[in-house]
């Protein structure tokens, strides 16, 4: 203890007290998203990954009892730095203070405060039972909010016909209420509830809809005796590569090429977003006993999907994700089908815990059958009502060298595997290997593993990634994947493959000011971009490319500036389409009131050379639209602190577009060449 006082005293005089518990307010996600996202395109589900990326904020990690896998998760410390982290803690014991950070080798300032976010120094918690209710009744980490937002303009499906009726049955407001009380490491409890927009409010407890759509609930513990966690409610896992078990912030392909190539095993967590897919209700379990932990669970929820009949009896087609329940159509699709699962998984790890093997299995059970249509790429695709899948991983680690694996099979017969190494070669360069192989008939309903395609099927890929930083102010980072694909996909009538780099620099000569400069190419088969043309129905190669140069300016605590310029190209054989955007924002921070807003400008050929570009939004809610056509782009919104611990958020956006008198299609249609958005949000944190 002696040793660690002498630490934080020195550290004290030597480096002024520059680092301080960050809060989300405080925090810059905006550049968080824009660092680790890099490339942005349409095979990414990015609510899904904000929605885990913002749990990180409810919920820091504790340094002091931190797994590696969990700061692993964060994709910010290199292996070298996590080595030294644990080897700092495992010598001179718990944590004193986040400025002691500074005192573990190779943890630079810029990357401190890169985590500061997403970790804090608890103090002496009994994570015991006695005492649970008090702590649970202390709301020390709590909060609720409500936000509502619509678009202003009168969209297709609002419209009432001559007998006063309308597609949509509901309002065009979205609301989403949340309530959240946890502590770290100790317990979370919560619920989430939302409307879609043109979805009804109503109650009708014969049909499941309680007011709200969608309501999601959780209650957890953690750390009680041998109990690691366990959850009722709804929750997700995160084991292995992701082969089996997948949530959380899984990215892939993004700005960070190497970190993220790997995934990290997180296990149980608790799911409180508005996502209404891709998780489980019921109950789950973790017991640690030494050196293995056993988790087991049971989930039993209703899925959407539309009903048709047969000879045999009724089927679906497809499990609908979309979330969406407007019309009479999609509300007759909603939960039509009962899914049960099971399984778990169970992990062992030696004494120095550089030597992981865990082994997961899922059983899925549907109430009535799914067969797909004759499409000939669907020939390969799940049809029943049974899946398993199970699956093997390990990772080991060797100084500063992380290996790491997981091969699976599903009933079908189809395997996956993965095989990867992430190492720091030097302080300053780092490099990432991944080869993937995902058989045509590999089923794995909540598999998220490392890949090209959105789900791990049909796929056959070897990536590279590496980043360097020769300089403290300069860091180059970048990715090279080769993949094919040997059945037919959704577009492509013939087996396939392709390529894609990814090369970015970053400068950074001052805290004030920053520089990005990145650019991505994708080369992949697809049918003919226009079949009446060269009449012939056959896959020929599509050339995706993407520049981008950004530059953040800080002159002091009050303004921020961030300029950026977007270029694109989609190149099929002749047909060419390309397009650009010029983006200026404006951020204010006043203390008690805030301001962010935009001015952009793009110009497109069409919606294949379109631009998605990352905005800001109210806290805890996401925006990241694509700019297509010609038009104009603007937002402005604020933050006021009405009184202590109480916000107000208010937010407004208007594109208007310059080559169009009709926006969207369908029952999304405007008439007219503007949509405007507005968002408010009120947060009462406890």
């Amino acid at each position: 203890m002696k040793v660690k006082v002498l630490i934080l005293i020195l550290l004290l005089f030597i480096h002024p007290p520059v680092l301080s518990q960050t809060s989300l307010e405080d925090f810059d996600i905006d550049a968080f998203i824009l660092n680790i996202f890099g490339n942005q395109n349409e095979d990414l589900d990015y609510e899904i990954l904000y929605e885990s990326l913002y749990q990180y904020y409810l919920n820091p990690l504790d340094i002091n009892t931190a797994q590696r896998e969990e700061l692993a998760s964060l994709f910010i410390l290199k292996e070298y730095q996590l080595n030294n982290f644990i080897l700092y803690r495992e010598k001179l014991g718990p944590f004193l203070e986040i400025y002691e950070l500074q005192a573990v080798p190779g943890l630079d300032i810029r990357t401190i405060k890169q985590l500061l976010p997403f970790i804090t120094v608890q103090g002496s918690l009994k994570n015991s039972f006695k005492g649970l209710a008090k702590r649970m009744s202390e709301f020390d980490n709590s909060y609720f909010l409500i936000m509502n937002s619509r678009t202003l303009e009168h969209q297709r499906g609002y419209i009432k016909n001559e007998e006063g009726i309308s597609a949509y049955t509901g309002s065009p407001w979205r609301t989403v209420s949340r309530f959240r009380n946890s502590r770290p490491g100790d317990f979370s409890m919560g619920f989430t509830l939302e409307k879609d927009p043109g979805e009804p409010f109503k109650w009708d407890p014969s049909g499941n809809w309680y007011g709200f759509d969608f309501i999601s609930y959780h209650f957890a513990i953690f750390n009680k005796g041998k109990i690691k966690s366990l959850c009722i409610g709804d929750f997700q896992h995160q084991f292995g590569q992701g082969l089996t078990l997948s949530s959380g912030f899984n990215i892939g392909k993004g700005g960070e090429t190497v970190l993220t190539a790997r995934r990290s095993n997180l296990g149980l967590r608790p799911h409180s977003s508005v996502q209404e897919f891709g998780f489980f209700r019921g109950i789950s379990t973790t017991i640690e006993t030494g050196p293995v932990d056993l988790t087991v669970f049971y989930s039993n929820q209703f899925v959407n999907g539309r009903l048709r009949d047969s000879e045999e009896g009724s089927y679906i087609q497809t499990i609908s994700t979309s979330g969406f329940h407007r019309t009479m159509t999609e509300k007759a699709n909603r939960k039509t089908v009962q899914e049960k699962a099971y399984g778990g998984n169970v992990s062992w790890k030696n004494k120095s815990q550089r030597l992981h093997i865990g082994a997961t299995a899922v059983a899925n059970h549907y109430s009535v059958p799914i067969k797909r249509d004759a499409a000939p790429f669907r020939a390969h695709e799940f049809n029943g009502t049974e899946n398993f899948v199970a699956s093997m991983d390990y990772r080991y680690l060797i100084q500063n060298f992380n290996f790491f694996g997981e091969i699976a099979k599903s009933a079908s017969g189809g395997t996956g595997t993965i095989q990867g190494m992430i190492a720091s070669l030097t302080p300053k360069i780092d490099f990432s290997m991944v080869g993937r192989r995902y058989e045509e008939n590999f089923h794995s309903f909540y598999g998220n593993a490392f890949g090209e395609n959105t789900r791990n099927i049909n796929e056959i890929g070897m990536y590279w990634g590496m980043s360097w930083r020769p300089f403290q102010e300069w860091t180059f980072s970048a990715f090279y994947d080769h993949f094919r694909f040997p059945w037919m996909r959704y577009l492509v009538n013939s087996p396939s493959g392709g390529h894609e780099y990814f090369l970015r620099a970053e400068f950074k000569p001052s805290k004030q000011a920053s520089l990005l400069i990145q650019y991505r190419s994708e080369t992949k088969d697809r049918n003919l971009h226009n079949n009446d043309l060269y009449h012939v129905n056959a896959p020929a190669p599509v050339l995706r490319s993407n520049f981008l140069i950004n530059a953040d300016f800080n002159p002091n605590a009050v303004l921020h500036l961030r300029s950026r310029v977007q270029v694109s190209r989609y190149e099929q054989l002749d047909y060419i389409s390309q397009g650009y955007a010029i983006i200026q924002d404006f951020n204010l921070n006043l203390h008690k009131v805030r301001f962010s807003s935009r001015f952009a400008v793009f110009d497109t050929d069409d919606f294949n050379s379109r631009l998605y570009v990352f905005e800001r939004n109210v806290l805890y809610a996401f925006s990241f639209p694509a700019y297509h056509g010609r038009g104009v782009r603007k937002y402005l919104m604020s933050r006021i602190r009405l009184w202590k611990n109480n916000d107000l958020w208010i937010r407004y956006a208007r594109t208007l577009y310059r080559d169009r008198n009709r926006i969207s299609s369908g029952l999304q249609q405007i008439e007219g060449n503007r949509r405007t958005d507005i968002t408010v949000q009120f947060i009462y944190n406890f």
